[in-house]
């Protein structure tokens, strides 16, 4: 007998002498079940919060991504230079939705996080030397780049905020080639 097996025997000696010890030392499973739900659930509330904060997060980096795409498709289609009209026009198409800015923006914290490369033609507007040939056109073709990101404000994601000290954070990028009207 191993020194493991006699230690373990002779506590169950010692706790078969007690008489209050008796009905735990017995085969009944009665409350296992419960007493294992009882554990195991604080840890399947955390997961499922974690699994829809996740998804909340995805569907937020989404609608910002495919807002950026659908500006830049929108500018692709307008002439170079672009109007601060246009520019704006593709602000309200990414945050909002629509071109007029009646629309209220898709998430209310974007109002005064989001950041843009749309306010001015720097960084908006890429002249690409075609004189080679490489793409159908002319010999210069306008590249429009969109670029947003937004920092979710605390509490918007509580268990990604835990684990990511504090901040969510997203960009979107999104480039495509002016084609014109």
């Amino acid at each position: 007998m191993t020194l493991f097996n006699s230690i373990a025997e002779a506590s169950r000696r010692m706790l078969r002498l007690l008489p209050f010890c008796r009905r735990f030392l017995a085969e009944d499973s009665r409350g296992t079940a419960a007493v294992e739900f009882g554990l195991l659930l604080p840890f399947m509330v955390v997961l499922l919060a974690g699994i829809a904060d996740i998804g909340r997060s995805i569907w937020h980096h989404h609608s910002l991504q495919k807002g950026a795409q659908d500006a830049a498709r929108y500018l692709s289609r307008v002439d170079v230079p672009l109007t601060a009209a246009q520019r704006t026009a593709a602000k309200n198409l990414m945050l909002r939705g629509d071109f007029d800015g009646s629309t209220p923006l898709h998430y209310g914290y974007w109002s005064n996080s989001v950041t843009t490369n749309l306010d001015s033609q720097t960084g908006l507007v890429t002249p690409f030397d075609n004189t080679a040939g490489t793409f159908r056109g002319p010999a210069t073709i306008n590249i429009i780049t969109v670029r947003a990101s937004v920092a979710a404000p605390a509490g918007e994601f509580p268990l990604l905020s835990l684990f990511n000290g504090g901040t969510v954070e997203y960009s979107a990028r999104h480039q495509i080639r002016n084609i014109g009207e």
